[in-house]
């Protein structure tokens, strides 16, 4: 994962100088995605959108629905997790966009990778609410 997240471009250089559009980084993502990531990352997140939608229909209090969440979130990588910030801003995870929003799966992007993908990072109001994006 952490060599897939190392492809990606940021939006802003070290210096805070805009590097890319938000347009323009999605669209090398997905051209990424396509001639590279598919094969190992499509599993992957289509396994971790079905291991959210157990929670969610899970016949339990939201307590437990919490509990099950925090350990889901508890085993992302850093590089997972900007991973799936970017997915949910595609087409193909919009879908997912809301329950990861939900379960607050984003809570622990890195404060770097926050600050150099301010547009992306600020769709998200548990980063937010943290003061870490925007």
């Amino acid at each position: 994962m952490e060599y897939f997240a190392s492809e990606l471009p940021d939006e802003l250089m070290q210096d805070g100088s805009v590097s890319l559009t938000v347009e323009m980084q999605l669209m090398h993502y997905l051209e990424l995605y396509d001639l590279l990531f598919e094969s190992s990352l499509g599993p992957y997140f289509r396994l971790m959108y079905n291991c959210v939608r157990q929670i969610e229909f899970l016949e339990a209090d939201d307590n437990e629905r919490e509990v099950y969440s925090k350990i889901l979130r508890a085993q992302l990588s850093s590089a997972e997790v900007k991973l799936l910030m970017f997915n949910c801003s595609t087409n193909w995870g919009m879908d997912f966009k809301w329950w990861v929003e939900k379960h607050e799966l984003l809570k622990h992007l890195p404060k770097d990778d926050q600050r150099r993908n301010p547009s992306l990072a600020s769709e998200y109001d548990h980063l937010r609410s943290r003061g870490g994006a925007i």
